[in-house]
């Protein structure tokens, strides 16, 4: 965890750089190279009616990067011709992440808005929220305030994953 809330600024430096994206930094290990890789990899497609509504655990963190859950409530009372083919709720994340072996304890939300799923989420379940600008590159504070967030949780529960997802489901 220490390395991922560290070097988040130099990927974003990296990706931004004026000879275009890129992942090598000349302070990374070949390991650290590897993840880095992944992360600016792992992403879950477009926000489009497909069954990849999430990704796998971004090492050496436990992220789940996926699209934002569709409320319950919405599909109930759907009125557009066609419901979605994959409907994405908190409840098919979480009982997808638990037949990979993963226990979802939170969801951190990076969206500029407020909650659309905010009464699916059971109880025992954490919500955070650090509201991002879509469509724009996060400011340092706002990285290291998803990392002091993600911290914090994961010195309670160690074991357990942290669902993240912004507007655009990146």
């Amino acid at each position: 965890m220490a390395w991922l809330m560290n070097n988040l600024k130099c990927l974003l430096f990296c990706k931004n750089s004026k000879s275009g994206p890129t992942t090598v930094c000349a302070c990374w290990t070949s390991e650290e190279q590897l993840i880095a890789e992944r992360m600016l990899t792992c992403s879950p497609p477009p926000h489009t009616q497909t069954k990849e509504s999430f990704g796998t655990l971004v090492a050496p963190t436990r992220f789940i990067p996926g699209k934002t859950p569709l409320a319950q409530d919405i599909l109930d009372n759907w009125t557009l011709e066609e419901p979605p083919q994959y409907p994405h709720t908190v409840a098919t994340l979480m009982a997808a992440a638990a037949a990979q072996g993963d226990r979802i304890g939170a969801f951190m939300d990076l969206a500029n808005h407020a909650c659309l799923y905010a009464d699916d989420i059971p109880e025992h379940v954490e919500y955070m929220q650090v509201q991002l600008v879509a469509k724009q590159l996060p400011s340092f504070q706002a990285i290291d305030l998803v990392a002091h967030h993600a911290h914090a949780y994961w010195a309670r529960h160690p074991d357990r994953a942290i669902a993240i997802h912004c507007a655009y489901g990146m």
